[in-house]
């Protein structure tokens, strides 16, 4: 039985001009919201952010996507670390970051 499909394009449209904002790696690319879709109805978001805002999203391959949401919970991905210059300065991701970029090449 099918899945049903959710709103919004698949992660497999993921663009293929760039690479994971991340790493660069063009392995298994998804999308990530910079500000969780789990928090775009809480009034705190929808105060602090514009709806464009909240649906932002860049291409982030797997990997790092997975070590993202090890390292950091949703409502602080979203309240502290919701662009790509914060979530680098985060200790444990720029760390990541020189490793995954090592692994890839």
């Amino acid at each position: 039985m099918a899945r049903p499909k959710r709103n919004g394009p698949p992660e497999s449209s993921s663009p293929t001009k760039s690479g994971c904002v991340i790493c660069g790696s063009f392995e298994a690319l998804t999308r990530h919201h910079w500000v969780p879709r789990t928090l775009h109805s809480r009034n705190w978001f929808r105060k602090a952010f514009t709806k464009e805002q909240r649906q932002h999203t860049s291409p982030i391959c797997r990997p790092c996507h997975d070590q993202i949401h090890r390292c950091i919970e949703e409502k602080d991905l979203g309240r502290l670390y919701n662009t790509l210059e914060k979530l680098l300065a985060h200790p444990e991701i720029s760390k990541w970051q020189l490793w995954r970029k090592r692994r890839i090449k």
